[in-house]
């Protein structure tokens, strides 16, 4: 949350009050973060919990088919460049989304079936 607020959140206690924050940068994300409690009176602890667990950011859950379905959904409608994906339990997330999700991408030409070059940089273009 520091990142995102912009904010050393280090110099507060856990266990102080949100509205006790200021982030004079970023005081609308601030708001939206504390709007995501009911309760006025939340915790930096108990507001970490709740942003960790939703980020503004989608939350896919379905069938393979179906999670690509909503991937190439937000490619095509250029929301995204790429895919940054977030494990929903550990173990087991990641390998079930390369395994499953991944070669329903790869059948939609979103996702390579191999680098181009030998090393990293060659594959950026970066030789």
């Amino acid at each position: 949350m520091s990142n995102h607020l912009n904010v050393d959140l280090s110099q507060y206690s856990l266990d102080e009050f949100v509205e006790k924050v200021e982030a004079q940068d970023y005081q609308k994300l601030l708001s939206v973060l504390q709007r995501l409690s009911l309760d006025k009176t939340i915790t930096l602890k108990e507001l970490g919990k709740i942003y960790g667990r939703s980020l503004a950011v989608p939350q896919l859950v379905g069938t393979p088919i179906q999670i690509a379905d909503k991937l190439e959904a937000l490619f095509r409608e250029e929301a995204g460049d790429g895919f940054v994906i977030s494990p929903a339990y550990l173990p087991g997330s990641f390998d079930e989304f390369v395994y499953l999700v991944i070669p329903e991408l790869q059948k939609r030409g979103l996702f390579r079936k191999e680098y181009t070059g030998r090393t990293l940089k060659d594959s950026l273009g970066l030789n």
